[in-house]
């Protein structure tokens, strides 16, 4: 979605073409790990443009537990 509509929309269509995208190719050049944390503040901001007022608290919050790893 960061990288606009027609992107977005490739991608979806064929998503073995996020690995052209040259952000994806530098990220895995330099071994960084990608999630989307950063574009909730467009979400955020979104919200609170088009309402006046700050986003909701989640009602259903939850923790992802990982299981421990093995020791051995």
């Amino acid at each position: 979605m960061a990288q606009g509509r027609t992107t977005f929309e490739q991608v979806i269509n064929d998503p073995d073409s996020l690995a052209d995208l040259p952000a994806i190719q530098l990220a895995a050049a330099e071994g960084r790990d990608l999630d989307g944390e950063a574009i909730l503040t467009i979400v955020w901001n979104a919200y609170q443009s088009a309402t006046g007022n700050e986003p909701p608290a989640p009602r259903d919050t939850f923790t992802i537990r990982y299981p421990d790893l093995d020791p051995e």
